[in-house]
């Protein structure tokens, strides 16, 4: 896997926890809200899951699939320009 994709399992993987954390959700909670087997195997990183996971994903934790992706410690979306933004979320995209 490159290493940019590596960022981006990352990323996902600590998302996910904290976005579920957040909403004091279980990893099986979360696993039957988005009709996924296992949430232990994403969030353990030993599985890769496709963009329908990704979905499901964002959908049960009611953020948007980019949020998944985000790395919220290192960009201040309120300090970035609408363009700033597209292009952040062009290039989350292109990396998956």
């Amino acid at each position: 896997m490159s290493e940019r994709n590596d960022a981006a399992k990352e990323l996902l993987i600590s998302n996910v926890k904290r976005y579920r954390k957040a909403q004091h959700l279980t990893q099986e909670k979360l696993a039957e809200m988005s009709g996924l087997n296992s949430i232990a195997d994403i969030e353990g990183g030993r599985s890769n899951p496709n963009l329908s996971t990704i979905v499901k994903l964002a959908n049960s934790l009611n953020v948007e699939v980019w949020q998944l992706f985000f790395d919220a410690e290192k960009v201040d979306l309120k300090k970035l320009s609408y363009e700033s933004k597209r292009q952040l979320i062009k290039d989350l995209v292109d990396s998956i």
